[in-house]
């Protein structure tokens, strides 16, 4: 991420959005440790839910209308022969961004977790990676759709328990085979696999949006 890109992402943005995202990772980060403490490897698994909807949220503010056809909101941009630049670097930087915050807001929870043991750290990883994933495949829809916020509330709760789920299951095969001498491998094998798929959720997020923005896109033209 260069200075263009962050220029176009912040004149994009309100700061109101930076603001409370940076804001609610903090937030969250200083409360893993404590929910940590309070409830080990469970209390970790708090977090990643607030802060999934919180993101979630506060990603529509800004981005609704962005794809869509004509939407009134975009014409100027999509009447610039700069415009689809512009967007990328809009859609790139907000990816940087998010992954950024959301690595920071589970920071306390996995600091803590490595304290307890590589087993716990592991975990705390694999929880910040779900997060991304399944934050990003959401906004994909949503994104994609261009959802009312009343549309699009019910998909960040099921994200949110899917997330639920998975961390439910991590936590079961942790306590089941925590016992083990190699009680490592698998959460280390799991940690490597969601590493992928994190990879593979921000670039299609990013080729999503982007096609999104080119279904409306037309750089010679004034729409009215």
């Amino acid at each position: 991420m260069n200075k263009l890109e962050w220029a176009c992402y912040a004149c994009f943005t309100p700061r109101y959005y930076r603001g409370i995202s940076i804001f609610f990772a903090v937030l969250c980060s200083a409360a893993g440790v404590l929910a940590s403490v309070g409830f080990g490897v469970w209390g970790a698994m708090i977090m990643p839910y607030l802060l999934f909807l919180v993101m979630g949220m506060t990603d529509f503010l800004v981005f609704a209308g962005s794809t869509e056809r004509n939407s009134g909101d975009m014409n100027f941009i999509r009447s610039s022969g700069y415009g689809m630049s512009y967007m990328r670097n809009v859609y790139k930087t907000d990816i940087i961004f998010k992954t950024v915050l959301n690595v920071f807001g589970t920071l306390g929870s996995i600091v803590y977790c490595f304290i307890l043991g590589p087993v716990q750290g592991l975990y705390a990883l694999m929880c910040c990676e779900l997060l991304l994933v399944i934050l990003m495949l959401t906004l994909v829809t949503t994104r994609r759709k261009v959802m009312t916020l009343n549309a699009q509330t019910p998909y960040f709760y099921a994200g949110s328990i899917a997330l639920l789920l998975c961390d439910g299951a991590m936590v079961f095969l942790i306590l089941k085979f925590g016992n083990d001498r190699f009680s490592w491998v698998l959460p280390l094998i799991l940690d490597i696999v969601f590493g992928e798929l994190t990879v593979w959720a921000c670039l299609r997020l990013y080729r999503e949006s982007n096609r999104g923005f080119e279904s409306g896109y037309r750089p010679n033209e004034n729409v009215v």
